[in-house]
């Protein structure tokens, strides 16, 4: 459950990367605020639209519950080497000092691309994926899980 001063309501132009989208009706979709590359990039994580991403400035007529702030939890058991599995739209990779998740924008005809989620993390040599990952708001007694994204085992297992 969330609490009243958790969350806004608005369009993804208005919610600030780290936030979780939340859908209000059948018709909208839940989605995560990224960073992106010089610009928020909102990447949606179910429905028909799934890993789409595009820019969310000028994004009015994409609206929901706004939840700033979340974090994310990646599952070790889903880990696995991009460097020899290739990228599934939905995959977050960690490399360098970003964890980014391969979006699909629509210029990218099929392909998925990296979209930044965080940038600034410890630096490290190499890359990891995971299949498997969700969407936290609060730690220890007080985490709620938000979303949960789970592409099946990884390429390797």
């Amino acid at each position: 459950m969330l609490s009243p001063q958790e969350f806004t309501v608005g369009t993804f132009a208005t919610a600030k990367p780290g936030s979780l989208v939340l859908p209000r009706a059948k018709h909208e979709a839940p989605a995560l605020i990224c960073e992106g590359d010089g610009e928020p990039v909102a990447v949606v994580l179910s429905g028909t639209y799934a890993f789409h991403s595009f820019p969310t400035g000028g994004a009015e007529n994409w609206r929901g519950v706004i939840v700033p702030d979340v974090s994310i939890e990646l599952d070790e058991t889903s880990l696995y080497d991009p460097d020899h599995h290739g990228h599934l739209p939905g995959v977050l990779v960690r490399e360098g000092t970003r964890l980014m998740v391969r979006g699909m924008p629509q210029q990218a005809f099929g392909r998925s691309v990296p979209v930044v989620i965080h940038a600034g993390l410890p630096d490290g040599a190499g890359r990891a994926a995971f299949t498997r990952w969700q969407v936290i708001l609060g730690q220890g007694d007080e985490k709620r899980v938000l979303h949960q994204a789970d592409l099946g085992d990884p390429p390797n297992a």
